[in-house]
């Protein structure tokens, strides 16, 4: 048998250095390295984004990671169409964005359920962005009927908010000061009243105080019977009709870039406010066929990090960015605009449970045949609400 080792004195074991502890490799510049391989190609739904943002986008990613990025759109609404468009392709075994799957809780969380996300390398991007854990904890923590949490795929993208916007060019500031929703189905708005034909933030009107799925259903009854006029795109779409002259004043999210291009259009924080909330970006399963996945991801923390931010800025004007938060508030200047006029994030109206979450679709349907009504038949039905 071979001789054991005799053990080593303990002055010669005290003596002797201990070998440094290997350094561990950073996850995150592997990331970074792995993004840099393919065609610098990634999809994303960027139809919120004008073309100035795109590139606003493009060029802060190449300033901070030093290699160049093409963002190229996918065409449809971001918020609506893309669920849709990505759950039909997944199907497949395909992808049509490959980064920035985002919108309110309600309309991305059925991806998840049927299991089209991808979770995101965690480790390393929060390395890099150690923030970005208090955002993914900002996600609601809804579970599919397999169990698996959004919060383990998603982050925090922004605070979203629909606010009335007006044309200064026919309404006062003074006007709309003490706004409330009563007002706008009597007299003083007959005729001038525009909103989304898919009843755009009015869906959450029944998780407001005082309100339910009856009176949401008198309301969008009796705003339509006072002259509401109907148009397609969302907030972009009224944001239009009142730059048009087509109304004077509707719902929709803050049409910030425009009023600071200097364009007729101005908003003011009402009664209440809705909010497209949770508003949080994940991955897609399955990404553009060609184009490289670590780019889609490094993409995707970097928007909700650093991106959004930098396009809020001027001269760009960004306006679906910035979070309604003390500590950092002040580096979004619409989040810091819609903070001096009072907003806090505890004021916002929308769903915080899954269960409310669950009912949007049927509050929408509400507020749409509610809208449609009411245009048809021109009589308002009694609201006995104040």
């Amino acid at each position: 048998a071979a001789p054991k080792a005799a053990a080593p004195k303990a002055a010669d074991s005290a003596a002797a250095p201990k070998a440094a502890a290997p350094k561990a490799a950073s996850k995150f510049a592997a990331l970074v390295a792995e993004a840099k391989k393919g065609n610098g190609v990634a999809r994303a739904p960027l139809g919120f984004h004008s073309d100035a943002a795109v590139a606003g986008l493009e060029a802060a990613f190449e300033e901070r990671f030093g290699f160049q990025l093409k963002l190229e759109t996918e065409p449809g609404h971001p918020v609506r169409d893309m669920p849709t468009k990505i759950t039909t392709a997944a199907k497949n075994q395909k992808g049509v964005i490959d980064t920035m799957l985002w919108g309110n809780s309600a309309v991305t969380f059925p991806v998840l359920e049927q299991g089209f996300m991808r979770k995101p390398n965690w480790e390393a991007v929060l390395e890099e962005w150690p923030g970005l854990e208090e955002l993914r904890m900002m996600t609601p923590a809804w579970k599919t009927t397999k169990g698996e949490n959004l919060q383990d795929y998603c982050a925090l993208a922004y605070h979203g908010t629909w606010v009335w916007n007006y044309n200064p060019r026919n309404v006062t500031a003074e006007e709309v000061k003490n706004l409330t929703t009563t007002d706008l189905i009597g007299p003083t708005w007959k005729n001038r009243v525009v909103a989304d034909e898919r009843a755009l933030g009015f869906y959450y009107f029944p998780l407001a105080k005082g309100w339910s799925e009856e009176r949401l259903t008198a309301w969008t009854h009796n705003l339509g019977a006072n002259g509401l006029k109907l148009f397609p795109g969302g907030s972009r779409g009224v944001h239009q009709a009142l730059l048009q002259g087509e109304g004077d004043i509707g719902l929709g999210s803050p049409a910030w870039d425009k009023k600071q291009l200097g364009q007729p259009i101005d908003f003011v924080v009402a009664e209440f406010t809705t909010g497209a909330n949770p508003n949080i970006s994940c991955l897609p399963k399955y990404g553009v066929s060609g184009n490289n996945p670590a780019l889609g991801e490094l993409v995707w923390a970097w928007d909700i990090m650093e991106g959004r931010r930098a396009i809020s800025r001027p001269p760009i004007h960004y306006a679906s960015a910035g979070f309604l938060l003390e500590n950092v508030k002040d580096d979004y200047p619409l989040m810091k605009e819609l903070w001096a006029k009072g907003l806090r994030l505890e004021n916002l109206v929308y769903s915080r449970t899954q269960a409310d979450g669950a009912k949007v679709g049927g509050w929408r349907k509400i507020a749409m045949d509610g809208q449609k009504a009411g245009i048809n038949s021109k009589k308002p039905v009694p609201y006995p609400y104040k």
